[in-house]
């Protein structure tokens, strides 16, 4: 029976899962909070900020509980985690601390899930496959974004945006099923990593890794100013709201299309030569925002077609290269810890994005320059991750100097 599924291929249709519970439900949360149970938009705000702050703190802490605790019981409690929290969301019990509660709960959730299968897919892969197979993991994110509206469809039609969120409770419950049945026990997938090799990372993070994950959190923070700022250029500078959706849609073909070609083209990379792509994805899809600023209002078509390109291929180059990065920062040993501290260095670059970005995006419309928002800190982050990315280049092939040594696997648990 457990020949019907592979522990890789397991592994995606979990991730495709979980992707398609977010898209179901967590876009109508603010709706549900607001309208179905009748609290103020602060209070609601508050739990949404408080469930994307916890993974500042949730992606170290899953490091280590993976790394302790084991990738097989990992999966299903995170999984279940993110049901249980969004359960506190549907029935609040009458008293908003629930709502507190569930935001912890389910950010704990999605952060130690998120080092869980980064680390399950390393492990069950080879170190040259690392491109190809994380690739292929957002290809499949990308069709669980696209099919989670239509699980809620039936419901938020109705404005049932609990029934939404139950739906999520749903899909990640059967995720849970799929982990307990399909995905190997520790001790099975620490044979298959043996098998595979310890890879290139070393167990300490050096002047690379540093110099790495400060590139990770500048491009984090940019890629959160993007989303800030994209709905409200379209609406108010080129008159052109639906251009924003139509954005988005594009682009998620486009990405399913793209990012496996990609990853099977850099596959066989060097770190030097991955982090080459990374770093040139990354410059493109920051490039082709900061070009939003020189779009006359008339042109919100032609800035449409330019964006949907040129971002789509870049983001196509950073996503296998910086998950192949990551792998091979620690080694397959401590994979674990190495997704953790990029995905807390990811939340901390994302909050530091979205506060900044709502200031200056304030900034701007006051001012009615709309445009400088895109240019002036589109071409500010262009300058900063060109000189951290020298930094990285330089240190890339150098032995490691810092002590900053991850917490061992003490145990092997199914």
């Amino acid at each position: 029976m457990n020949n019907v599924l592979s522990p890789l291929r397991a592994v995606y249709l979990v991730r495709l899962l979980q992707a398609a519970a977010y898209a179901a439900g967590n876009p109508f949360l603010l709706l549900h909070l607001t309208v179905g149970l009748g609290y103020s938009e602060a209070v609601a705000g508050s739990v949404i900020a408080l469930r994307l702050l916890v993974p500042i703190v949730g992606g170290l802490l899953g490091g280590a509980v993976v790394g302790a605790t084991g990738i097989k019981p990992m999966f299903f409690y995170s999984l279940a985690a993110l049901a249980a929290g969004t359960l506190a969301f549907i029935n609040d019990l009458g008293n908003p601390i629930t709502l507190y509660v569930g935001a912890i709960i389910s950010g704990l959730g999605v952060s130690v899930l998120n080092v869980t299968f980064r680390s399950c897919v390393a492990n069950l892969s080879e170190e040259k496959t690392y491109a190809k197979n994380f690739a292929s993991v957002h290809s499949i994110e990308n069709i669980g974004y696209a099919l989670g509206p239509v699980i809620s469809l039936p419901f938020v039609s109705q404005q049932n945006y609990a029934g939404a969120l139950l739906a999520m409770v749903a899909v990640y419950s059967i995720g849970c099923a799929i982990v307990w049945r399909f995905i190997p026990s520790d001790s099975t997938i620490k044979q298959a990593a043996a098998v595979a090799g310890p890879g290139a990372g070393t167990s300490r993070l050096g002047a690379f890794g540093v110099a790495f994950l400060a590139f990770v959190f500048t491009f984090s923070a940019i890629f959160k100013w993007t989303e800030i700022g994209i709905a409200k250029h379209f609406a108010d500078h080129f008159r052109f709201v639906q251009g924003t959706s139509y954005y988005y849609t594009g682009q998620s073909v486009l990405i399913v299309l793209l990012t496996p070609l990609v990853g099977r083209w850099i596959t066989h990379s060097s770190r030097s030569v991955m982090l080459g792509f990374y770093f040139a994805g990354s410059l493109i899809f920051v490039a082709s925002f900061a070009a939003l600023g020189f779009y006359g209002p008339a042109q919100g078509m032609a800035a449409l077609a330019m964006l949907t390109l040129v971002s789509t291929m870049g983001e196509a180059l950073v996503v296998p290269s910086q998950s192949a990065l990551v792998a091979q920062l620690l080694g397959r040993e401590r994979a674990g810890f190495a997704f953790g501290l990029f995905g807390s260095t990811v939340a901390a670059g994302s909050a530091l994005g979205s506060a900044g970005g709502g200031v200056a995006l304030g900034w701007a419309a006051q001012a009615g320059n709309l445009p400088a928002y895109w240019t002036l800190f589109g071409g500010t982050g262009l300058v900063v991750l060109c000189l951290i990315y020298v930094v990285a280049f330089l240190t890339s092939s150098r032995k490691p100097i810092l002590s900053i040594t991850p917490p061992a696997r003490t145990n092997a648990a199914a």
